[in-house]
């Protein structure tokens, strides 16, 4: 397992010191891709990146336009040091790196890592538009490399920027871009046909058993390929359901934070996806034999080490070449004289074959840091080469797949070294527009179904295994004339079964009346209060008053309604506050006076306001409103600040029965 090392930067050293210890950190400390990495190459094969700079757009012939020195050297210590910490297949780090290699040279005609400032990860940010289709997830990672060099001191000055590329709103649903979008989210059918036509064939070739057995799984369930890829062996999960059938599902283990479940496959699906993994456990059954005897330990050999042995027991240099594979290096491996020849013991091959492998995975005998699966015990442990069409397999050796295995076998590619899957089966034969999908195509035309099916959203989302259900409408690519058919079937009345002048006047009785309608009324809305009814229209604004509805103009009291004893016990309350706050005044403290200036208006209006609920002479459903003088009004402040104060004194008296 790789050394795991944390970068302390030195305070009192200058930010381009800092970049040469870090830099000589990552080279020299950090074990991650193997002690004999070649630091120099612009190709890591160990990590499978390469570190040509934005213009170097295929790695057919080596990378003839490398990143910019001592930029580059940067580069790869900052994507080792990432890996070693929070490793991941997308390597998206790379793609940022480039940009800001190409702004710094256009900035600062140089390539000094140490000198990135705000206005170079701008030109970055720009660089990204203009060379990426989709700049959105390099542009993040512009703003995490930003964050990196300001925490860890390796420039001189803050860095506190984010990335100016949003995310792409792609739930609109109208319009020619719309159709675009879609189209371009969901696998051509044509495509998957044809995938489809090879697995009812009954492939014999490794890579095509791959290939459809993978893609007949994603069709089986909206999952992601790197889910798929983690399965265990044994995942086939039936369960007994009510009505007497069986429900036929995968234990399931969703990446982003989704809980372990099982993953339900419709029925009409059910036998493709038993006929898929029955294929896949077929062709992996031999390198999960080899797992299993790596990870046991035994000291005896491996089952077919004997055939390839001399007659004294004695293992050649070819003969090692021929289990492990040409390329490899037999660094470490002990060999003795033997006539002739150069020769090792069963047991020596062995215990260095063992200790090979479990160096070259990391988390072996785990699939993933996670440590959940097993090698012997992954539907998707192969042999090198063994899913590769020019290459012949390695006996001994254990690979993975990665999201990608899938995805460049199901691509277009004219800049790829190796045919496509369409390719080699001639479905690009004579094609103006090649056939090509990606796996994650697959989970957005599941998803869609679901929708189209009417399953509910919260269902959806458990079955694509994510937490938030908001996250759905990233994956429902139903067209505005689906959705608008969808509602008609539901709701009969918005069938268009009238003329425009019947629906015009159907409209228009529908429509809300106006404020002016309102206050014609007879009985306009109210609201019931403590003390009786508020006619406020809360069309027009919110309460102004905080519900301080005794001094609201807009309270009105209706006699005889039960609600004197409330006034009442009111006036006790007040009378109470009163003296609080008479002797708070008294003692000087702070407040005091305002607070005991509003509880004596408050006292004073509901002193008059029970007295008229109690005249005898005032008949009952009398309608009491309360008049203020002190009330704020926009038009009254207006007079005021304009000299008319005299003029608007009131002349109302403070109470009336109405």
């Amino acid at each position: 397992m790789a050394d795991v090392l944390v970068f302390i930067p030195q305070h009192e050293l200058t930010a381009s010191a800092n970049m040469a210890e870090f830099i000589r950190m990552c080279r020299e400390d950090l074990t991650l891709f193997g002690p004999n990495l070649d630091w120099s190459n612009s190709v890591w094969r160990e990590a499978k990146v390469t570190f040509g700079n934005i213009d170097q757009s295929s790695v057919i012939g080596g990378v003839t336009q490398p990143l910019a020195q001592p930029f580059c050297d940067f580069a790869k210590a900052y994507f080792r040091y990432r890996h070693t910490h929070a490793p991941n297949e997308h390597k998206a780090e790379l793609r940022a790196l480039k940009c800001v290699e190409r702004a710094l040279i256009e900035q600062t005609d140089a390539a000094d890592p140490s000198t990135i400032n705000i206005s170079v990860l701008d030109a970055a940010a720009q660089i990204a538009r203009n060379c990426y289709e989709a700049p959105y997830a390099p542009g993040r990672e512009i703003a995490r490399l930003a964050q990196f060099l300001a925490e860890h001191r390796l420039v001189a000055h803050s860095l506190d920027w984010k990335s100016p590329i949003r995310r792409p709103i792609d739930t609109v649903r109208t319009g020619a871009k719309a159709k675009e979008r879609r189209e371009a989210k969901l696998p051509d059918p044509e495509a998957v046909h044809a995938i489809a036509s090879i697995f009812a064939r009954g492939p014999t070739h490794a890579a095509d058993i791959f290939v459809t057995s993978a893609a007949a799984m994603l069709l089986c369930a909206p999952s992601r390929i790197s889910e798929i890829l983690e399965l265990h062996v044994d995942c086939e999960v039936e369960e007994r359901k009510r009505d007497g059938s069986t429900a036929y599902g995968w234990a399931f283990r969703p990446k982003k934070g989704g809980a372990p479940m099982i993953k339900w496959i419709p029925a009409p699906m059910v036998d493709i996806a038993k006929l898929s993994i029955a294929r896949l456990r077929e062709i992996s059954a031999p390198a999960r034999e080899f797992a299993r005897w790596v990870e046991s330990g035994d000291t005896h050999s491996f089952p077919g080490f004997s055939a390839h042995a001399g007659v004294d027991g004695l293992l050649s240099r070819t003969a090692i070449k021929e289990l492990i594979g040409k390329f490899r290096s037999l660094k470490g491996l002990q060999f003795q004289k033997a006539g002739s020849f150069r020769m090792t013991t069963v047991a020596n091959f062995s215990a260095w074959l063992r200790a090979e492998v479990i160096r070259e995975n990391r988390f072996f005998p785990y699939i993933s840091k996670d440590k959940v699966v097993k090698f012997s015990d992954n539907l998707f442990c192969f042999k090198q080469n063994q899913i590769a069409y020019s290459h012949s397999s390695v006996e001994l050796s254990l690979w993975r797949p990665n999201n990608n295995s899938l995805n460049d076998k199901l691509t277009d590619s004219l800049e790829k070294a190796s045919a496509s899957f369409f390719d080699r089966h001639g479905f690009n034969a004579g094609r103006e527009h090649r056939l090509k999908v990606t796996s994650h195509q697959f989970r957005h035309l599941i998803t869609t179904f679901a929708h189209r099916g009417g399953l509910p959203s919260s269902e959806i989302a458990r079955w694509r295994g994510s937490k938030d259900v908001k996250q759905n409408r990233a994956y429902d690519h139903r067209s505005e004339f689906e959705l608008v058919a969808m509602l008609r079937e539901h709701d009969p009345t918005l069938v268009r079964s009238k003329s425009e002048l019947e629906i015009a006047e159907q409209i228009k009785a529908a429509l809300p009346m106006t404020t002016a309608e309102f206050n014609a009324l007879e009985k306009p809305t109210a609201h019931i209060t403590e003390f009786g009814f508020c006619i406020h229209d809360f069309v027009m604004s919110p309460c102004q008053r905080f519900r301080d509805c005794l001094s609201c103009t807009e309270q009105v009291c209706v006699k005889g309604d039960g609600r004197l004893q409330g006034l009442r016990q009111q006036l006790e309350l007040v009378e109470k506050e009163m003296e609080k706050a008479k002797e708070g005044a008294a003692e000087g403290a702070y407040g005091a006076d305002p607070w005991t200036r509003v509880q004596s208006e408050t006292h004073a209006r509901l002193q008059s306001l029970i007295e008229i609920m109690q005249d005898p002479e005032i008949p009952d459903g009398s309608i009491i409103r309360i008049a203020n003088p002190k009330e704020f009004s926009p038009a009254r402040r207006a007079l005021i600040h304009r000299g008319y104060d005299q003029i608007i004194q009131p002349r109302l008296p403070s109470l009336g029965a109405e």
